[in-house]
């Protein structure tokens, strides 16, 4: 059984709820939550919540959660998408950017490799990006929003500057494919997963508003670099986009944080449990969007070529 949350602490619409009850003492947890939750703790897997409920005005913290509607409208909510177009401007803009440095590792920095082990430090990059997605949600759940946030920006960029110095190869897969891939993960799947909490009805207008910063990303940060590349050399260009990276993380810094409310996960979910309990259609979507991504990304990189 989660703490006992006070009156005080609860939200107002809930306290609401409860003044009205005759007696609320006597409130049966497990009748309000089959009445107002779109779903039974008893249902959820890995739930420790399951069997007899006593009656008393202790509530589980994701009774609370369930029950606060996010307050779309507000500066603070609108102040997260903007910030969430900065995060993907970032994460998806450099990416997207990759086949530019590509074309200049390929025949100025490291003519001597093969096309096919230049393009590795892309696609490691790309990939841990989502790989990292099932650690960071599950520690998201656990309430660690900008403890993972913040320290991915400064992987980021810190990486970004350190590529300045690179000259090897090994030296550009560990730099700007295993450090800025695993930065970018931290900050673009938590950045994702906060934006979510904070909209109800608007959810469509802000992920456009953060999908749009990858289109807008990848328009400066491939512009910088073709442009810098060409016109002055490989130094200059990671420090300029390692500037345009550094004022562009700050924001999202400083304002990301967990939806006010927002419970986190004590319980320790089963993996397992949970992947049995997937409908067949939806195994399918995954195995198809899988297939779609293996050689969605090829010719970003192979354009400049």
């Amino acid at each position: 059984m989660a703490e006992s949350i006070e009156l005080e602490d609860v939200p107002t619409p809930l306290v609401a709820r409860l003044r009205r009850s005759r007696d609320v003492h006597d409130l049966d947890l497990e009748q309000y939550r089959a009445e107002h939750s779109p779903r039974s703790a008893r249902e959820r897997p890995g739930s420790e919540c399951s069997g007899p409920v006593r009656r008393s005005i202790v509530l589980s913290a994701s009774a609370v959660a369930v029950n606060v509607d996010p307050a779309d409208g507000r500066s603070l909510v609108w102040k997260h998408a903007v910030c969430g177009l900065l995060v993907f401007f970032n994460c998806w803009g450099i990416n997207l950017s990759f086949g530019v440095f590509q074309e200049y590792y390929v025949n100025w920095l490291t003519p001597s490799l093969l096309q096919s082990r230049v393009v590795l430090i892309g696609s490691v990059q790309l990939a841990l990006m989502f790989i990292l997605a099932i650690p960071v949600g599950r520690a998201f759940d656990s309430g660690w929003c900008r403890a993972i946030l913040i320290p991915g920006a400064v992987l980021m960029c810190v990486s970004q500057f350190l590529l300045s110095a690179c000259q090897k190869w090994w030296e550009l897969f560990l730099v700007q494919g295993i450090m800025m891939g695993i930065g970018m993960g931290m900050v673009f799947m938590t950045a994702t997963l906060c934006l979510t909490t904070y909209f109800k009805n608007n959810i469509g207008i802000a992920m456009f508003i953060g999908s749009a910063g990858s289109s807008i990303g990848g328009i400066v940060y491939a512009y910088v670099a073709r442009q810098l590349l060409r016109h002055a050399n490989f130094r200059v260009t990671c420090l300029a986009m390692g500037g345009i990276m550094l004022g562009t993380m700050i924001p999202p810094c400083v304002v990301f944080k967990l939806f006010p409310g927002r419970a986190s996960l004590p319980t320790k979910i089963v993996f397992w449990n949970t992947v049995k309990q997937l409908e067949p259609t939806f195994i399918i979507m995954l195995v198809g969007m899988f297939l779609t991504f293996i050689g969605l990304y090829c010719g970003f990189y192979f354009v400049s070529t």
